[in-house]
This record gives C-alpha cells, sequence and structure tokens, in this order.
C-alpha cells in the first residue's frame, strides 16, 4: 500500500511540474507574440468556419465515448473529484482566453 501512495505522490509531483512548465512558457509566449497571432495561431479567428468547430467536438466526444467503452477502469476515474482536475483549470481558461 505504501508503495502505491508512494507512486501517486511521485506521479502528482512530474503532473504539477509538467502544468507549472506550460503554464511558464504559455504565459512567456503570449507576451512576447502579438493577440492577433495568438488568435490566428488557436484557430479564434473569424475566418475559422463554424463546421470546423463542429467537427472538431465531434470528434472530442465519440473518441471520449469509445475510450470509456474500450477501457472499463478509465470510467472509474471520469467523475472522481481530483487535485489534478482543479489544478489543470488554469491551463484550460489560459488556452481558451488567448
Amino acid at each position: 500500500m505504501s508503495k502505491e501512495i508512494s507512486a501517486k505522490k511521485h506521479t502528482f509531483y512530474y503532473l504539477i511540474g509538467i502544468n507549472a512548465l506550460i503554464t511558464v512558457t504559455m504565459m512567456i509566449w503570449i507576451s512576447l507574440t502579438s493577440i492577433e497571432n495568438v488568435v490566428n495561431l488557436t484557430g479564434l479567428n473569424e475566418s475559422t468556419p463554424i463546421t470546423g468547430w463542429v467537427l472538431a467536438m465531434a470528434a472530442v466526444i465519440i473518441y471520449a465515448a469509445y475510450t470509456l467503452w474500450a477501457v472499463p477502469v478509465i470510467r472509474t476515474f471520469v467523475f472522481e473529484f481530483s487535485l489534478l482536475k482543479v489544478l489543470s483549470l488554469p491551463l484550460a481558461f489560459l488556452f481558451w482566453n488567448h
């Protein structure tokens, strides 16, 4: 049991480090480029057709549904509250807003 907790703790620290590194890197990148460039590179500009967004969302939903069906172990963790999920929210907002 202690090895399992230790492995989870190590994984948690690695993921926190990766999250922090990506956040800092994205913030530096955004601060060094113009906002128009960021908007164009992320596909949030006005010229992106709505069908592209609809197809992307459909692909995400289909892939997620297939993964939940094909890998039953994942189903137990989907709606489980975890600190790692909370830590991922700032990154999601960073990508969404910029």
